[in-house]
């Protein structure tokens, strides 16, 4: 039997390709900004002299009005919705900038910016790029920021069918026990799923001419010592491989019918690939052994992006 799923895998980069940023500054009155804000953010990095300027913009789409967050235990229960609150989210978008001769400024490419706080010492993670690189921008507990050079291939490039218009496209995410637990917090895991969203948009953009938007967000409980329900995905890692944890999800999925695009499922369980999809299945809510259903898994890395685009 041949399952139709791609899967996806990684080799470590090492630390010489980490570019520090040495100063930081947020270009607006008092170095203030909200979910509304249209600023420009600085920096300095530690390879360079030239500042980069990232002019940016609220991303609109980034969740809908509608956006539920909810929670889900080892037996599938799923309890606690709400919505998720548009002022909390502070996620934008827009271009990169590098200081020439004189006065002038050039444009060398995009951004992808998520603030995490404000102010004269700010702190923000994101993407973006220039000229034909791209970068990861981590902040790592008791360091500096950091950005990261992270090397994108072109596994897609056919565009066959895509709109002529922008077009939204609702996604569902749902994490796994294991990746929760690798998060400090709820809030965490949400910040770092709305990160996620709104840098693989931009590939989503440009290449496809469609706009990714949280519509759901499920958050499994952490792994618990109870004997977890064979039937849900929100298993332990000793219960199953990517493929295994696909399945069981795809399952899931089906049985929602709602009109999300596609659902993915984020697991902190390590194998020998970091993400699993059954292809050609964009907006497919109905389950098949053999073709899958619009789902995926992605597993926990150091920059998730990529492998969710």
């Amino acid at each position: 039997m041949r399952l139709n799923y791609a899967a996806a895998s990684s080799t470590c980069k090492t630390s010489e390709s980490e570019i520090h940023i040495e100063e930081a500054e947020i270009y607006t009155p008092l170095q203030r900004v909200d979910h509304l804000s249209r600023f420009s953010l600085g920096l300095r990095l530690s390879n360079e002299h030239r500042w980069l300027k990232f002019t940016l913009e609220p991303n609109d789409n980034i969740i809908a009005d509608n956006t539920q967050l909810s929670y889900v235990d080892n037996g599938n229960c799923i309890g606690v919705c709400r919505n998720m609150e548009r002022s909390a989210v502070m996620a934008f978008k827009g271009s990169v900038w590098v200081q020439g001769t004189g006065k002038c400024w050039d444009k060398v490419g995009w951004a992808r910016i998520c603030i995490r706080k404000d102010g004269p010492d700010p702190l923000f993670e994101g993407t973006y790029s220039k000229q034909k690189s791209i970068y990861d921008i981590q902040i790592r507990p008791a360091e500096m920021n950091n950005t990261h050079q992270w090397d994108l291939r072109r596994t897609i490039s056919n565009t066959t069918g895509c709109p002529n218009s922008r077009m939204v496209a609702s996604v569902g995410i749902a994490t796994d026990c294991s990746y929760t637990a690798s998060f400090d917090s709820t809030d965490a895991v949400i910040h770092n799923v709305i990160r996620m969203i709104n840098s693989a948009s931009e590939v989503f953009e440009s290449s496809f001419n469609i706009t990714l938007s949280l519509g759901a967000l499920v958050v499994g409980e952490r792994c618990q010592d109870l004997t977890p329900d064979p039937r849900t995905w929100n298993i332990p890692c000793s219960n199953g491989s990517l493929s295994h944890r696909l399945d069981l999800f795809s399952r899931w999925r089906a049985s929602r019918r709602d009109n999300h695009a596609f659902w993915t499922l984020m697991t902190g369980c390590s194998g020998a690939g970091i993400g699993l999809a059954w292809m050609a299945q964009l907006c497919n809510t109905n389950f098949d052994q053999h073709c899958g259903t619009g789902a995926n898994v992605v597993a926990r890395t150091g920059v998730e992006w990529p492998v969710f685009a």
